[in-house]
């Protein structure tokens, strides 16, 4: 599925966008914050570091660049209001 670019969306279609967006990063860092605290748990329980332990560093940069796609659109929602 290609996307298209901001500028040819309808308003409606970024708001729509915007909301999805942010009701997929805020389940998305849920769950990344739940797996950090799950992952402290074992470690403190076990002393071990295992390979999972990796998991939610490699993925916080999704949730950066979720933050950053929805400020673009809430910046071109803005620029068709005014």
């Amino acid at each position: 599925m290609k996307s298209k670019k901001l500028t040819e969306l309808s308003l409606e279609e970024l708001k729509k966008q915007q909301k999805t967006l942010k009701i997929v990063s805020g389940a998305f860092i849920g769950v990344l914050l739940a797996l950090c605290m799950v992952l402290i748990y074992t470690y403190f329980k076990t002393k071990e570091l295992t390979l999972l332990m990796i998991m939610p560093i490699t993925l916080s940069p999704l949730a950066i660049l979720n933050y950053l796609n929805i400020r673009k659109i809430a910046r071109e929602i803005n620029l068709r209001k005014h």
